[in-house]
């Protein structure tokens, strides 16, 4: 992993011209004069220089063993993301801390695209290098703001003697380009643990073999917090799994001031969350984004290609291959991975030509007047609102990390204060104003209800609008529960059962029976859960049948259209979206009435706004509604809780439940299928590659998986103009059980919900469905630099296989 991060993505000759404007590093490169004019020797191709954190603590650079001022060599940096020393001794922590897994987080902070190609195209060497100091800056005010949230000891056996603030080191990789890597697993010949090296390849994607340009900064944090009392203890890795939107916001909401201060213009990407720069429009950003493949595969395949099995080298051979073949760090000026010839022919075949992203004053002009920081914040405000009307559509309860990330996210527009102590002041304000003035919901203002909730106390908000929307669903949903008067009785059920043909005699079919009958002859509204595979459309086919014997209309409704086919199975002539049964009932082009049954399936999927809308269309038109779904499936956009809603109503004893499934044959099959259900991936996975049933892919993201789309890594489309951004990597000291990754359709949703998802590549994808996995490998630059903030971390292990996850807050 050094290796990796110390690999050469700019010429050292071109630090040297970025430094002369930034006075910051190119003596010490040696790539020419310094900050003082003074001459520096030849300079060395020596790759990206760790920059540790210059004002670190002097008790925690003892402790590491490490010199502020100085430059880390390969093996000093590879024992430090090794959880030791940097002459490779134990680190001296306290008993506690000694058995911690986690050797070290990356946080790892990308501009957005279109700062990345003004950087690249810049018309100067001092725009340039002011675009790449702004950058710097933001990345420096967003690692303390970082530092400040992680920087906590917990006292006491878990936590009970609370927390205390301590000092945090972190040493800095900063990276110019996007580029595909490669894995090359290589076992412990002693202890037989497996480490992934990642090794850069020359992108498969383009005839220049040039990188995308792409400025981002990994950010190594060892795991390890020093008081002032002098107590070393851990990170508290609990706000890289809740607050990884609030970091990658306060990151762009940075690096926006910090190009306004310099005279360029910078605006809000509504769609993204993230700063953009209109003088790069977004197929500009689109034609620099072309980074598809997976390096792993792009190596398979190259080695393919050239008669040579890729899976069947040892690890020497394969890094051998990748050295003499298809890698790509640089080993001259004409062979860079940052080529600004090939960017610039790229830019001539599209026919763009950039003049400049900094708005030249005129002579004489008067400079623009500074808005007060009270206009500033009642403009973050507002812009907050909308953020906030968003989110509240798709879930009725965010977390608080939420809020905070939707201010600094709404003073990308208005503008923050830089540094991390100004910059956490403007989100503070923010929030505040949220929390007394209220905010926006369904078009109407409402103020917010806070409370918390979980383990960690954590604090979650919602609005007064949500708490008297559900409660008015549950007031209907109750009242519609008494009414019988289009009930089926038990004979006519029977009836229909018998012609059905279906044996209900087993322990599943009697709770398949038990579900049938409580549908059936309840009140107007019935609710069942089923878990996948226990045959939910065979329950619903002598209730279909029942109900249209006696005259009754019957509608299939689910949140869309695919979904509601499947309902046909069961006998209904007539389905539809949820959308847009609503809105045809709503306006007349649909007739319902006290003889029509609505039939709801997905009911986890529906949201608790829609159902209220159902609820209130069927008291004003009497029909029946009758909802099959299972609550622990994904939720929709705008999901709910509204299977709990419907318990609260009806009570729980009236939701019957079928856990049992059929789609397993086995009994170790369901077992299986029930820890999936019940969120324990990892086990669940386990015993399936103990029977053979599954398989870890490391790299193809097509061929295992017939074309499955994949969910961040290089084989999934991108969203355009957005690069990487939250991400948790986490490199742990447990062995390997299986070669990993995995891929999976990705959960991003704005990456939302962070639950653990699988991770992304230097761009992230479309929003998708939540999912729960194993941690799972980065790819793109090596550490997940994806999400839709500009801001990663990745977490380190000693002696074990290199992972990574993302996490949101959402």
């Amino acid at each position: 992993m050094a290796d990796h991060l110390m690999e050469e993505t700019l010429s050292p000759e071109a630090v040297a011209m970025g430094d002369y404007y930034t006075r910051n590093r190119a003596a010490e490169l040696g790539a020419g004069p310094g900050p003082d004019a003074e001459a520096g020797p030849e300079a060395p191709r020596q790759g990206t220089r760790p920059q540790p954190r210059r004002d670190m603590h002097p008790g925690l650079a003892a402790a590491l063993g490490i010199e502020p001022h100085g430059v880390p060599t390969v093996e000093q940096v590879s024992q430090i993301l090794a959880g030791r020393r940097a002459d490779g001794g134990e680190l001296a922590t306290n008993e506690a801390a000694t058995t911690r897994s986690v050797s070290y987080i990356d946080l790892c902070f990308s501009a957005p695209k279109s700062v990345s190609l003004a950087w690249a195209f810049a018309p100067t060497e001092a725009e340039r290098a002011t675009i790449l100091q702004a950058h710097r800056d933001a990345v420096d005010a967003s690692l303390r703001y970082v530092a400040r949230e992680i920087g906590q000891v917990r006292r006491g056996k878990a936590g009970s003697g609370g927390s205390e603030a301590g000092h945090v080191a972190w040493i800095g990789f900063e990276h110019f380009t996007a580029r595909a890597t490669a894995e090359v697993k290589r076992p412990d010949p002693k202890t037989g643990e497996v480490t992934t090296e990642l090794h850069t390849l020359r992108p498969d994607r383009d005839p220049s073999g040039a990188g995308d340009p792409q400025l981002h900064t990994h950010c190594a944090v060892p795991n390890l917090v020093l008081t002032d009392g002098g107590h070393l203890g851990a990170l508290d890795l609990s706000p890289t799994r809740t607050r990884i939107h609030e970091f990658g916001a306060f990151y762009q909401a940075q690096i926006a001031a910090n190009l306004r201060r310099v005279g360029v213009a910078v605006e809000l990407e509504e769609r993204t969350g993230m700063a953009r720069l209109p003088a790069i429009s977004e197929a500009v950003c689109e034609a620099f984004s072309k980074r598809t493949r997976d390096g792993t595969e792009a190596a398979r395949t190259e080695a393919a290609r050239r008669g040579l099995d890729w899976n069947g080298m040892t690890p020497d051979m394969q890094v051998a291959f990748l050295k003499g073949g298809t890698k790509a760090a640089r080993k001259n000026k004409e062979d860079d991975l940052s080529d600004f010839a090939a960017w610039r022919g790229q830019a001539a075949a599209i026919g763009w030509e950039h003049r400049g992203a900094v708005v030249p004053q005129r002579p004489g002009a008067e400079a623009p007047r500074e808005q007060s920081r009270a206009a500033r914040l009642e403009a973050a405000y507002a812009a907050a609102l909308p953020l906030l009307e968003a989110q509240f559509s798709r879930v009725s309860v965010l977390n608080g990390a939420d809020l905070r990330a939707a201010a600094a996210r709404a003073l990308i527009t208005a503008g923050m204060t830089p540094g991390a102590e100004g910059g956490r002041a403007d989100v503070d304000a923010v929030t505040r104003a949220m929390r007394e003035r209220g905010v926006r919901q369904d078009g109407q203002p409402t103020g917010l209800v806070w409370g918390r909730d979980g383990e960690r106390d954590e604090v979650k908000v919602t609005t007064a609008l949500h708490l008297t929307q559900e409660g008015e669903a549950v007031a209907l949903a109750k009242a519609a529960a008494v009414d019988r008067s289009r009930a089926l009785s038990p004979a006519a059920l029977a009836d229909a059962v018998e012609r059905s043909g279906l044996d209900f005699s087993d322990e599943h079919g009697k709770a398949q029976h038990a579900a049938m009958v409580r549908l059936g002859t309840g009140g107007a509204v019935g609710v069942a859960v089923g878990v996948a595979g226990s045959g939910k459309t065979a329950l619903l086919r002598p209730l279909v049948d029942a109900w249209q014997g006696q005259g009754d209309q019957v509608i299939g409704v689910a949140i869309a259209w695919r979904q509601a086919e499947p309902l046909k199975e069961a006998g209904i002539g007539s389905v539809a979206a949820l959308t847009g049964f609503l809105h045809g009932v709503a306006a007349g082009r649909i007739s319902v009435g006290p003889r029509t049954v609505v039939v709801v399936d997905e009911l986890g999927q529906v949201g608790a706004r829609q159902m209220l809308d159902l609820l209130r269309l069927r008291q004003q038109h009497g029909f029946r509604i009758v909802a099959v779904g299972d609550d622990k499936q994904c939720q929709g956009i705008e999901a709910g809780p509204v299977v709990n809603l419907m318990r609260r109503a009806l009570g729980p004893e009236a939701v019957p439940e079928i856990l049992t499934t059929r789609r397993q044959r086995t009994e170790r099959e369901c077992e299986i299928a029930g820890l999936f259900r019940d969120g324990k991936a990892a086990e669940a996975l386990a015993m399936k590659r103990a029977d053979g049933t599954a398989e870890a892919v490391p790299g193809a993201t097509t061929t295992p998986c017939g074309g499955w789309p994949s969910c961040g890594g290089s084989g999934g489309r991108r969203t355009p103009g957005m690069p990487g951004s939250a991400s948790v990597s986490l490199r742990r000291r447990t062995p390997m059980l299986a070669p990993w990754p995995w891929r999976c359709v990705r959960n991003a949703g704005r990456w939302a919900n962070w639950r653990r998802t699988c991770l992304a590549s230097a761009r992230p994808t479309r929003p998708a469905p939540p999912i729960t996995s194993p941690w799972h490998q980065a790819t793109g630059c090596g550490c997940s630099t994806a999400s839709t903030l500009g801001f990663s971390t990745a977490v380190g292990a000693t002696s074990a296989t290199t992972a990574a996850c993302s996490r949101s807050a959402r």
